[in-house]
């Protein structure tokens, strides 16, 4: 996420919240500073997608330039971590959140 002012300091501080949503996934609390406190809920990821989309037993930069070249429509591809038809930022997410 990326901030429209500047020196916001986005992520400088950051909690579990539970799951908020009731989706089963828990979810994280952002904060941010500008003068004034901010604060952001971002949805939780499900990490118990395999993100490892060449299959070498590691999420990693290979996984992640594998995601970035599918982006957009690919329905039924493996980057498509979230099986929505598009790779896109929920995908991301999940290979960043399973990274390692």
């Amino acid at each position: 996420m990326t901030s429209t002012v500047a020196g916001t300091s986005f992520g400088h501080r950051g909690t579990g919240l539970g799951d908020v949503n009731g989706d089963g996934i828990p979810e994280i609390l952002i904060g941010a500073w500008s003068g004034f406190g901010h604060a952001f809920v971002m949805a939780g990821v499900d990490v118990s997608v395999s993100a490892d989309v060449n299959a070498d037993e590691v999420v990693n930069t290979l996984d992640l330039l594998m995601v970035l070249a599918a982006w957009g429509p690919c329905p039924a591809c493996p980057e498509d971590l979230d099986g929505d038809g598009v790779v896109g930022t929920d995908d991301l997410r999940i290979l960043i959140c399973s990274w390692g």
